[in-house]
């Protein structure tokens, strides 16, 4: 329940710490798994507003390949709320 305050905190202080990035790595292979978990989400919405920039943009196109069935999920919904609000014109407007 807590936990994913730690890899937030993580995220917004150490960031380039190449644990860190190692840590995120780890998460962004089960980002289906992350995105849809109740206290997942709160960690990917951390990548998408401080994670390294191929973080970020792996993220966004988890997100743009699967939009309907992120949004069909209470947490996943946040994470495209998220997501649309952090992204670019471009990346936005593939994304709806």
């Amino acid at each position: 329940e807590y936990g994913c305050r730690i890899f937030c905190r993580l995220l917004e202080f150490t960031a380039t710490n190449p644990f860190t990035i190692q840590l995120i790595d780890s998460c962004l292979e089960v980002l289906e798994t992350m995105v849809c978990h109740t206290y997942g989400h709160h960690v990917v919405e951390s990548v998408l507003d401080s994670g390294l920039q191929r973080q970020r943009a792996f993220v966004l196109q988890f997100l743009k390949d699967n939009h309907a069935r992120m949004t069909s999920n209470r947490s996943g919904a946040f994470v495209v709320q998220k997501a649309l609000s952090v992204a670019n014109d471009f990346d936005r407007a593939q994304m709806v």
